[in-house]
């Protein structure tokens, strides 16, 4: 298959494996994901946002063949940032999501046969009984109403150039369109492949339109969708001008291009919700603010909007709660045991920038007071910061191996914390805290060439980069260097990447298990992680470890350009070969790619 990344005047052209895909966003929360080979899991489609919730609306798009088939054979597709476009034997696809409106917007390049195929529900809803679709007409606009047991309404809203009659009856065929209400059972090989049920779903074949540009529209109430898709379709073109205005400065080279498409993709992941922008740590599934993932990408994200970076650092820093801990994202039981910390690495960096003003840094300071404070009373023994299981990144359980406990990145970033408040406020206390802690940490953690990953656990895990990333003070360089090369010997994989288990571990799994835990945190190689380290080893001894680095960054400029949900960096990869596998557009990998290409090229 062709590849193409078009910009304003310049284009770069890849060949890549067939198995692609692209995901567009707005930042109302919608998003659109759709692959080349046809409907392959049930998170694919458009969805809008709804109070925090995606809900899916249509299940697929598809022009039809000779013989009344979906096509799913793809030649060439092209990302041109604000839209892409797909082409197949029977002309070129492109699609298009308005900025500010739970629209979208379906162009070929001649008046086709397109089907409709629809699945109305909660992103995560698995309920199949119950649904009911109902078809009409009003002056032009196709409008399908959706309602499960009583539960919620949708209504969705279609317009386009085929001919429609302007009554209130649905006729057939020759009138621009076809009614279908067909129940046509989709099996998603996607979601077999990472284990995650159900793999089939009924899903409903609504109409075929004989058009050359369609526009949907969805939302709860009729009035509501009816005059936003009549209002996009006149005026799509001003739409489209928008989101260029809107976008960033494009590249120049092709060396650029992946830099400008992680940038690119993170500002396609912030969104407003209540009033306030976060970032979506990951598409589709992890489309909660995640506080982590949030805090990591903030040092990006503070170059691309600073306002937002900032009001989103304040925000969370009110929400820590009174034990020191936050939510892993707003609403959640469950709890992130760094998250707080990195959010105070994020506003150290802040200061460090000179980007916050007096009065942001006083609350600052005393949040971090605070938080200290409730660590100290609920999550402090022996100086050491113990969380609980499954509360660290590596949050997944396996043959019970959780990470509970005393966690080296953990330890660092509280030496992080009790740093910073020694330096925002002076007070001796947290110089003690701090010289406590950090000897305690070289004592039982370090031995020479190794830095254990837990209290009494030694097992290679590449979490030393993120304690080096946010507590360098904690061993001389030296010494850094040579933890680097012990974890680099037992993690390394030659494409480029870093296993998240020593690859001689029993619980090591080199192929990526999906939902299935089993390769999740003990094999599978995490991008963001593999470019933080790539940080990590430049400042170290950028010489020495260069052919790394250059593997490191080169791996995820391949996904980006030519893999997985293209322009976007996945969530992770097998251990055995470089895939975009996982989410494919994750906050955290495209922010620590931009900020290693910052630092490093």
């Amino acid at each position: 298959m062709r590849i193409i990344h078009s910009f304003k005047n310049f284009k770069i052209e890849k060949k890549a494996e067939a198995n692609l895909g692209f995901l567009l966003t707005n930042p109302l929360g919608d998003f659109l994901w759709f692959g080349t080979v046809g409907p392959a899991s049930r998170f694919q489609g458009w969805f809008v946002s709804s109070e925090a919730k995606p809900y899916r609306i249509i299940e697929n798009i598809a022009l039809v063949d000779a013989n009344g088939g979906e096509i799913s054979d793809f030649s060439e597709i092209e990302n041109n940032l604000f839209g892409v476009s797909r082409k197949s034997a029977a002309g070129r696809e492109t699609f298009f999501l308005p900025r500010n409106c739970h629209s979208l917007v379906y162009e070929t390049d001649s008046k086709n046969k397109v089907r409709l195929t629809l699945d109305v529900k909660e992103i995560y809803e698995s309920k199949e009984l119950g649904r009911n679709y109902e078809i009409g007409l009003e002056k032009g606009v196709l409008i399908v109403k959706f309602n499960q047991d009583n539960e919620f309404t949708v209504y969705v809203a279609i317009k386009s150039d085929g001919a429609c009659p302007n009554d209130q009856t649905i006729c057939s065929v020759g009138r621009g369109f076809e009614e279908k209400k067909e129940w046509i059972l989709r099996k998603y090989d996607y979601d077999k492949e990472r284990n995650s049920p159900p793999f089939e779903r009924w899903v409903y074949r609504a109409i075929d339109l004989n058009a050359s540009k369609i526009v949907f529209a969805a939302a709860f109430e009729k009035e509501a969708a009816v005059n936003e898709v009549k209002e996009v379709f006149e005026n799509s073109a001003q739409y489209k001008a928008e989101a260029r205005r809107a976008g960033l400065k494009p590249p120049k080279s092709e060396q650029e291009t992946a830099y400008f498409l992680a940038q690119n993709s993170l500002t396609g992941l912030v969104a407003i919700r209540d009033g306030l922008g976060g970032v979506r740590a990951g598409l589709p599934w992890f489309f909660q603010f995640w506080c982590r993932d949030e805090a990591i990408s903030l040092n990006v994200l503070v170059g691309l909007n600073k306002n937002l970076a900032k009001e989103i650092l304040l925000s969370r820093l009110e929400e820590i709660r009174q034990d020191g801990r936050l939510p892993s994202f707003r609403g959640s039981s469950m709890i992130g045991a760094d998250a707080a910390g990195w959010f105070f690495k994020r506003a150290a960096d802040f200061i460090d920038l000179k980007i916050v003003n007096k009065e942001e840094i006083k609350k600052v300071a005393f949040h971090l007071e605070k938080t200290i404070d409730g660590l100290l009373k609920f999550h402090t023994q022996d100086d050491f910061d113990i969380n609980g299981p499954r509360e660290t990144w590596m949050d997944s359980d396996y043959e019970n191996d959780t990470r509970q406990g005393a966690r080296i990145e953990i330890q660092a970033l509280r030496l992080n914390m009790y740093k910073s408040a020694r330096q925002l406020t002076g007070k001796e206390k947290y110089r003690q805290l701090e010289k406590s802690l950090a000897g305690k940490v070289r004592e039982k953690f370090f031995k020479p060439r190794f830095l254990a990953d837990g209290l009494d656990d030694w097992t290679a895990r590449p979490n030393i980069f993120i304690a080096y990333y946010v507590y360098p003070e904690l061993l001389k360089a030296k010494e850094w260097e040579e933890c680097f090369d012990g974890v680099l010997e037992k993690l390394w994989l030659d494409w480029g990447g870093l296993a998240t288990i020593d690859k001689n571990h029993p619980l090591f799994c080199s192929t990526y298990t999906g939902e299935f835990p089993k390769s999740y945190h003990r094999g599978d190689s995490w991008f963001w992680l593999n470019n933080l380290a790539a940080i990590a080893l430049y400042r170290v001894n950028s010489k020495k470890y260069r052919s790394y680095i250059e593997k490191m960054l080169a791996a995820s400029e391949n996904i980006i350009l030519r893999r997985g949900a293209l322009g976007h960096l996945a969530e992770l990869s097998s251990a055995q070969e470089s895939r975009a596998q996982g989410c494919p557009a994750m906050a955290w990998s495209g922010a620590m790619y931009i900020e290693a290409v910052e630092e490093i090229k």
